[in-house]
């Protein structure tokens, strides 16, 4: 029920300010713009954080989609490169971990230059040999093949008696001098490579094999006289591969160097106008 009067009523009506009541207003309104300006940064970060919770939940969304769609996914492994596989100037790529194939690539220039660097560091030490230590108390017999060899071992074993009498004189000149004494360190180093020097690469790797059958291996100095030879093989077949790699990218190489020369070739017309049977017509108009 209105309290008014019957001839009172209300109106808006302007009402100007005071100076006092103007600042109070002033201070209300930087207080309320500070209040909208700090509500809006906040907003605004809590709309970049749930974005960036959003992209993070779409890459994963993205990620199982694509595994789904493809059935597997890229996950890293230890690999290892066999050059010159599965044929020359090839190079094969294998996980370490149970030798899968996964690639295969022409090899480089760096390729072929880092295997012929290894062969020839392989080279430089497959020599190395282990140092012999033979006493003046222990003996050579003058005959290793007749130690305890039976008939039966015999008729079974691969050398002649030519060789065998052969291999057995050479073993016993490696160790022991005209006097029946044994030869020094030195001497038997310089046996050894004079040996080396001398004597077939046949005829050594059957030195070898027969240094290997018993009961040599018993006897001082066969094993390492044994071992000598082998790293001596060694180091003739990794030279003869180094040899063979070089030759092999020299070729390439002067290949390459005969292709590009071809493709810079130009062929260049014959000037009609020069030859002697040019026609009357050109020769006129000159």
């Amino acid at each position: 029920m209105s309290t008014l009067a019957a001839n009172e009523c209300r109106r808006q009506l302007r009402y100007n300010y005071l100076d006092a009541e103007r600042i109070e207003k002033v201070k209300g309104l930087a207080e309320a713009l500070n209040r909208f300006s700090s509500t809006e940064a906040e907003l605004a970060r809590v709309k970049k954080d749930y974005a960036s919770r959003m992209d993070t939940i779409q890459a994963e969304i993205d990620l199982l989609n694509g595994c789904v769609l493809s059935g597997y996914e890229l996950r890293e492994y230890l690999c290892f490169w066999e050059y010159d596989q599965p044929r020359a100037g090839r190079k094969t790529l294998r996980k370490r971990e149970g030798g899968e194939i996964v690639g295969e690539e022409d090899m480089t220039e760096r390729d072929r230059q880092m295997i012929i660097d290894i062969i020839d560091n392989q080279a430089a030490t497959a020599g190395t040999k282990t140092v012999l230590a033979i006493t003046d108390a222990q003996t050579l017999p003058v005959d290793p093949i007749d130690v305890t060899l039976d008939d039966e071992q015999r008729s079974s074993f691969e050398f002649t008696d030519d060789e065998c009498d052969t291999f057995a004189s050479w073993f016993r000149d490696m160790f022991v001098g005209i006097s029946g004494a044994l030869l020094a360190d030195a001497d038997r180093e310089e046996n050894l490579s004079a040996f080396f020097r001398n004597e077939t690469e046949k005829d050594v790797e059957r030195f070898g094999r027969w240094l290997h059958e018993e009961p040599r291996p018993e006897i001082p100095g066969a094993a390492w006289l044994a071992g000598a030879v082998e790293a001596h093989l060694k180091g003739i077949e990794i030279q003869r591969q180094a040899t063979k790699t070089r030759e092999a990218a020299e070729k390439k190489a002067a290949k390459k160097g005969r292709k590009a020369g071809a493709s810079g070739t130009v062929e260049v017309p014959a000037d009609e106008g020069s030859r002697d049977d040019a026609g009357a017509d050109s020769k006129n108009n000159l």
